[in-house]
């Protein structure tokens, strides 16, 4: 189960007191899980400001994994890109278009404009200098050119992997432009004068979307 819930997951007794709370005897020691009464709004609010915290990366904001240095210590953490930053981008942004839809409260629309920022930077950043793919074309994550080159090694494993176990691996992969369409479509219809009003028909749009 990991450090956020038990110190062991050799679980030897479990015991349930009169407010609902368990005591979990473990290898490890013991752990108690405890209930804690919260409204939809207190629930949203904490986990914003987890996000904000731990999660976004880059001025973007980009939805992206985070690891612990040490299990159960927030204190320190590690940040870095992998080729579903786009989708889970996408999601946190469709989540904020309902909040706005829902609440009206500013603090939703803002984070909505920005995921939507780091969407279009995403079709942007491909274009220009002397490669470009063509117009719609999405990278799949934003690293810093400081950072280790991420091919180093992986297309070796990943031709390999592709010869011996799925040929499709990383051949075909919609997962980008589902979420994409997705958070289009959410926005269309909780927020009309959303920025990703005119996104929604095709996974390589080419005109510009108008941001309100």
């Amino acid at each position: 189960q990991g450090k956020t819930w038990l110190p062991d997951d050799d679980v030897r007794d479990i015991a349930v007191d009169a407010d609902g709370g368990a005591w979990i005897a473990t290898g490890g020691g013991v752990a108690h899980l405890g209930r804690r009464k919260m409204s939809l709004a207190e629930k949203a609010a904490l986990y914003e400001e987890q996000f904000e915290k731990y999660i976004a990366r880059t001025e973007y904001g980009f939805a992206s994994q985070t690891h612990l240095k040490k299990a159960g210590d927030l204190s320190e953490f590690l940040q870095n890109d992998t080729d579903n930053d786009g989708l889970w981008t996408s999601m946190y942004g469709a989540g904020e278009c309902y909040a706005y839809a829902a609440t009206k409260a500013p603090e939703a629309k803002a984070r909505a404009k920005r995921a939507f920022e780091a969407l279009r930077f995403l079709q942007t950043v491909t274009q220009g200098g002397d490669n470009a793919p063509p117009k719609g074309f999405v990278a799949r994550a934003i690293r810093s050119v400081e950072d280790r080159d991420p091919n180093i090694g992986r297309l070796g494993k990943d031709k390999l992997h592709r010869s011996e176990n799925d040929a499709l691996w990383k051949v075909y992969e919609p997962r980008w432009p589902c979420g994409g369409r997705s958070a289009a479509s959410t926005a269309s219809a909780s927020w009309p004068t959303s920025p990703w009003r005119n996104t929604s028909r095709g996974t390589r749009n080419t005109t510009r979307p108008r941001a309100t």
